[in-house]
This record gives structure tokens, C-alpha cells and sequence, in this order.
């Protein structure tokens, strides 16, 4: 999956829990659109800080979010690394 400012390196999914990984790269600038999470998720920053409506996490930071987390916004000012592990799915 490619978009402006986002790359994505999927990993393979675990067959018996249906959780899926993402490693995400954000250059200057790039954001994601507004989403819902339909199952847990949890997220470490590897590199720089993630500036989202509910905060910032900066390199080192872990986070859980519960079933029927939303986001509005969430974008970055300079290049931006993080893993992002998923329980379910996540829509638009």
C-alpha cells in the first residue's frame, strides 16, 4: 500500500488470532484521514512523534486503544516511524 507521505510494510497476519502488524513510515507532512477502530489496537513509535487529536506519542511510546477508538486527525511534522499491531478491523 502506497500513499502520498505513507508507506506501509505488511507483515504476515498470526492464523489463529487474526491480529495483523504494520510497520508505517510518515515523511514531513503526511497524515492519515479520519478512521474507526473495530477492534483493539496497539501502536509503539520507533522513530520521532505522531501528532493526533488525542495527544502526541513520541519515540518510545506504547499505546492502546480500545474497540471503537476514533480518530479525526493524526499526522506528523517530521519523518515519522511506528509498528502497529491490529485486532479487527479498521474503517473510514
Amino acid at each position: 500500500m502506497r500513499e502520498v507521505g505513507l508507506s506501509f510494510k505488511y507483515c504476515e497476519p498470526c492464523g489463529k488470532t487474526g491480529a495483523w502488524v504494520l510497520y508505517v513510515n510518515m515523511q514531513p507532512g503526511a497524515g492519515f484521514q479520519a478512521h474507526l477502530h473495530e477492534g483493539t489496537g496497539e501502536f509503539f513509535t520507533t522513530k520521532r512523534e505522531l501528532i493526533y487529536d488525542v495527544g502526541r506519542a513520541r519515540v518510545g511510546t506504547y499505546g492502546f486503544e480500545p474497540v471503537f477508538a476514533e480518530h479525526f486527525s493524526a499526522r506528523c511534522e517530521v519523518e515519522k516511524e511506528f509498528l502497529d499491531i491490529g485486532h479487527g478491523s479498521v474503517t473510514c
